[in-house]
């Protein structure tokens, strides 16, 4: 238990003894003083006011929950220890006898003090008492057995509030939102959610869609759908109004694609941790961060394209692997690319195009990429050491206009490029890449325009390796 502002070094432990006093009527009780077991009175405590409602909860809502609330991210609890928490007379039930330990018998709690003697004396005389009080009242879920509403439908043809709070509705086709209406008995679609011609959808208890999550050119602001867990595909295409979006909720999914919402402020896909097919995040100039903190996998492309205010991209170093393409470009705001670091493989192209960037690290493990590297047009990029084991990429090696450019600490290992092999204008490059492994370009070779160094560096590359197609070096710095 902890007071307000001075809570840090909580140290409550479970009982020692594994009970747990549980609510019992006023006869037959045995009170208990922290770990101490002295008999009670039914007389005492049959005319004892003290209950859950009158003494507990008040006095642990005063003093303890600022910290110990089930409510409360680690880092705001000052030290109490997780999962004792005491917002409830459930939960607080298991440690009743711990807390008269602690503020009755040792007095340590809370750290800095201000609980009035009779307040721990209350305390600890319910607590004798059996701890009395009501159990928390549970509500029924309206999802438990909800009504089955065949076919297709419509928001306008619904009539949540006539079903009764406690009676959801599982719709047996697809759900069209084509007006504002109540929505908050809508348990399962086994269609698609389709968005057309709502301003707002509030879906509280919808936990399941059968099909897509749908919104194509429509004028939605706020889609807000939190306990949503399961979806087989989220397409918004064209939502020009969207400002709030909620499917934080959402595990899987066979696509994600959220293309032009300009005025969305964040994208948060906190819980999805699979995609079979692509995921592209393209389009949303107002968004901040851009947060996919558990994905790990994509069975085809990632995209993140033309966010310009995307300072942060969340979850990148929980990705290992990438199907498709990996695509980062129009990010003005993105100042590092430094993880990726558990991507083992790439199926397509590196992409790292017109960002913000000052360094490129990360991508540590990453051996083949099937596709093409390219990195160009990054003004800011200053210096790269991404990619130190890169080893073969099955397309063209691309590096070219970026203006800050000055140097590459990285592909000492790289030995095939399948394709072309370029670097183009880097008018601040002070050193030549010694690419020491590399040992066959299959395309061309180009060195062009890299006024720092020596064109004689380049040929000192091509004459030790097998070039296939032609060899361009021109331009560079002057013997």
């Amino acid at each position: 238990m902890a007071l307000v502002g001075a809570c840090r070094g909580a140290t409550d432990e479970p009982d020692p003894s594994g009970t747990t006093p549980s609510p019992t009527s006023s006869t037959g009780l045995t009170a208990t003083t922290g770990d101490t077991a002295t008999p009670g009175t039914t007389d005492t405590c049959a005319d004892s006011p003290a209950t859950w409602e009158t003494v507990g909860e008040p006095t642990l809502r005063t003093w303890c929950t600022p910290c110990h609330s089930e409510n409360l991210a680690v880092d705001q609890r000052q030290g109490a220890p997780e999962g004792v928490d005491f917002d409830t007379y459930e939960l607080t039930l298991p440690w009743v006898q711990r807390i008269v330990a602690r503020t009755v018998d040792q007095v340590d709690m809370p750290p800095a003090g201000g609980v009035t003697q009779a307040e721990r004396d209350a305390l600890a005389a319910w607590v004798a008492c059996g701890a009395p009080g009501t159990p928390t009242p549970v509500d029924p879920d309206p999802c438990a057995a909800p009504e089955w509403l065949a076919g297709t439908t419509s928001a306008g043809a619904l009539a949540c509030w006539a079903a009764g709070a406690d009676v959801g509705l599982h719709i047996g086709g697809d759900l069209t939102l084509d007006a504002d209406a109540d929505l908050s008995c809508i348990c399962a679609i086994d269609g698609d959610l389709v968005a057309e011609n709502a301003t707002d959808a509030d879906l509280p208890l919808l936990h399941t869609v059968g099909g897509a999550v749908r919104v194509v050119g429509s004028d939605v602001g706020r889609l807000v759908a939190p306990r949503l867990e399961q979806v087989d595909h989220i397409e918004i295409d064209g939502a020009p109004q969207l400002v709030e979006l909620d499917l934080a909720n959402v595990r899987a999914a066979s696509e994600v694609l959220l293309r032009s919402a300009p005025q969305l402020d964040s994208v948060l896909l906190e819980e999805l941790a699979s995609v079979s097919g692509s995921v592209h995040l393209e389009g949303l100039d107002a968004a901040d961060p851009v947060s996919l903190p558990r994905l790990a996998t994509t069975g085809g492309d990632y995209v993140v394209r033309n966010a310009p205010s995307a300072e942060l991209l969340i979850g990148t170093h929980t990705v290992t692997s990438i199907g498709g393409d990996l695509v980062l470009e129009g990010l003005d705001s993105l100042e590092h690319i430094d993880d990726f670091s558990e991507v083992l493989s790439i199926g397509g192209d590196l992409i790292v195009r017109d960002t913000g960037t000052v360094t490129l690290h990360g991508f540590h493990r990453l051996l083949t990429i099937a596709g093409s590297v390219v990195i160009e047009d990054n003004a800011a990029l200053e210096r790269a050491h991404g990619l130190p084991d890169l080893q073969a990429v099955g397309g063209d090696f691309v590096a070219q206009r970026n203006a800050s450019f000055t140097d590459w600490e990285a592909l000492a290992f790289l030995v095939d490029v399948g394709g072309d092999f370029v670097i183009h204008d880097h008018p601040r490059l002070q050193s030549m890449p010694r690419f020491q492994a590399l040992t066959t370009v299959q395309g061309d070779f180009t060195f062009t325009q890299n006024a720092l160094i020596p064109s004689i560096d380049a040929q000192a590359i091509v004459d030790r390796i097998t070039v296939g197609g032609t060899v361009t070096i021109a331009d560079n710095r002057p013997p």
